[in-house]
């Protein structure tokens, strides 16, 4: 029996020409699948009463999940476990630069929206992407799996877990690194991960994010540090939200209830006013948008409507309300078609079409035809109506996508908006001397002072103990709930339940039971068959290997490798 084993296994594993690696493995299957269509008749009488797809996930491809694949490979340096990672998790890695694409790409995978077209490697893919992350963070302590999950997130977004015990001279607090240079493996966003269970919340210490904040290279080049939140939910579910932390908007963020502010005006009495900060505040931040106010009132007639003076001099605020929205309700038509058709209206499609480049069955004439319909019969309004607001939407679509340094950028006002209304002191205590001092210290960060800010809030940088004076608590805390209700940006959910798992196995059974299920399981129970034989002793798994061994060989002889294969690989 050990000399069939032995002939079997060597036949098996012989070595052959070419090396035929995993993503090789699953080009090869695919092509078989589609080029036999009866294969899946040919291998059923083998499979009947056997082949369970429940069984199937054990006997993916096994992948040692470590802090190692967080590493990132460089030109100098190969990652083993990263590039093993990588290849094994292509399609999850290929399918969107960003984590808010990559979740709804899964979530396509996992609903069986693409059962019908996904290819044999990215189910595989998809499969082992949602294997992993079950494991993960379901099979550690708290730590534990806080640490690999860092690993893992950093490896998906093809960035690097941090190591550092030093940057610029601050104590790291970013977890891993997004957007690294390739090559030298430096830069990127500074990120730090929260993995949280049901109810907990985002802790840190408010010494060290203050350091961070105005001393790490990374966190002052992007501006901040950005927090990744993961919230486990009793669902067997893991949402994801994101949110930045700015020196200019650190008090929404970390409540001020954790400052001693008696001691903070101490020390805010010791730094006189920067220059950079007095010529901040005679620049009159209103005056960025005049241009933009102009914009949208020089063109707002083409759609019907008319937008005053009056209306354009009020702050930007106010003219996003009152001006900016605007409804074409039936009630309005008839003021609405007399400034669409006056010389007005015609001056303002001439300035949205020569600006955004929008379509001729936008223009006069299509309006003018549209106009005659609707005074011969005025049931015909939403045609009309329905051109006047594709003018509209066409405006909308070109402030979107301009840059937001563009004077007509419709987010550089929006973050504008969203940024005033998280640096309100008023909003954030009612002690108006508390909040003249967070305004004193946004306005600080905002003119790039970060020594400043820095100084009055933890003293000087200086060797040994921190300088913890001014809190009355070291670390901060942000509660869960705020957020899940709107403080955080929600980028998307995924499943972890490894019995919902199981069911977005069987939606692409189907695609799998033909060859791929047969050739990882009697892999997989081949393995355990030859460990039993050798390592326990059994001399019954000899005869169980190489029945195993001749079932892997009769499924996989159809993978064989021809010159031709190699041939369209090369081209591919």
């Amino acid at each position: 029996m050990d000399n069939e084993l032995q002939h079997l296994l060597s036949e098996y594993f012989e070595p052959t020409a070419e090396k035929l690696d995993i993503n090789e493995m699953f080009r090869l299957v695919e092509q078989v699948m589609e080029g036999i269509p009866i294969l899946a008749e040919d291998l059923a009488p083998a499979m009947a009463g056997t082949q369970s797809t429940a069984d199937f996930m054990k006997y993916l491809p096994k992948f040692e999940m470590s802090e190692k694949v967080g590493e990132l490979s460089t030109s100098k340096s190969q990652n083993e476990a990263r590039e093993t990672f990588s290849k094994y998790l292509n399609a999850v890695i290929a399918a969107d630069p960003g984590l808010p694409g990559k979740i709804e790409y899964i979530n396509t995978f996992t609903t069986g929206q693409v059962a019908e077209t996904a290819s044999i490697s990215e189910i595989l893919s998809n499969l082992t992407f949602l294997k992993i992350l079950s494991f993960v963070i379901t099979q550690f302590s708290p730590s534990g799996s806080g640490f690999l999950f860092e690993a893992f997130l950093a490896a998906l977004l093809q960035g690097t877990q941090m190591t550092e015990r030093e940057q610029g001279g601050a104590l790291p607090i970013d977890d891993y690194r997004e957007m690294v240079d390739p090559e030298t493996g430096e830069g990127g966003v500074p990120v730090s991960l929260k993995l949280l269970s049901p109810g907990t919340t985002v802790e840190g210490s408010l010494y060290n994010i203050i350091d961070f904040l105005r001393r790490s290279p990374v966190a002052i080049e992007y501006g901040g540090i950005k927090y990744v939140v993961a919230i486990k939910t009793t669902d067997h579910k893991l949402e994801f939200y994101k949110f930045d932390i700015k020196p200019e908007d650190f008090f929404y963020w970390i409540s001020p209830k954790f400052f001693k502010w008696d001691q903070i005006a101490q020390s805010m009495q010791q730094y006189q006013q920067s220059q950079a900060l007095q010529e901040q505040q005679e620049i009159d931040p209103e005056s960025q948008f005049k241009e933009f106010k102009e914009f949208w009132a020089s063109i707002a007639p083409s759609w019907g409507q008319e937008i005053t003076a009056e209306e354009v001099s009020e702050p930007i605020a106010d003219f996003m309300k009152k001006a900016f929205r605007f409804k074409m309700l039936p009630q309005r038509k008839e003021g609405i078609l007399a400034i669409a058709a006056s010389e007005a209206g015609s001056a303002a499609w001439e300035g949205l079409s020569s600006t955004v480049g929008a379509a001729d069955e936008l223009g006069p004439e299509a309006l003018q035809q549209a106009l005659q319909q609707f005074q011969a019969d005025p049931a015909v309004w939403n045609t009309v109506k329905n051109i006047l607001g594709k003018r509209r939407v066409s405006a909308l679509k070109y402030t979107e996508k301009v840059s937001e340094d563009h004077p007509h950028s419709y987010y550089a006002t929006a973050a504008y908006l969203k940024g005033e209304a998280t640096r309100d002191p008023s909003a954030l205590t009612k002690d108006q001397d508390i909040a003249g001092m967070i305004n004193t210290l946004n306005q600080l960060a905002s003119s790039g002072d970060l020594e400043a800010w820095g100084n009055i809030l933890i003293g000087p940088p200086a060797p040994g103990k921190p300088d913890t004076t001014r809190f009355k608590e070291t670390q901060f805390v942000i509660q869960q709930k705020f957020l899940r209700s709107g403080g955080g940006v929600r980028m998307g959910t995924i499943i972890t339940d490894p019995k919902q798992i199981q069911e977005t196995l069987a939606l692409y059974s189907e695609r799998l039971k033909g060859m791929v299920i047969p050739i990882y399981k009697n892999l997989g129970l081949l393995t355990e068959a030859i460990n039993q034989y050798y390592i326990e002793g059994d001399m019954l798994a000899g005869e169980r290997a190489a029945e195993r061994a001749r079932e892997l060989s009769r499924h996989t002889e159809k993978l064989e490798v021809t010159s031709e294969d190699y041939a369209m690989a090369a081209k591919e």
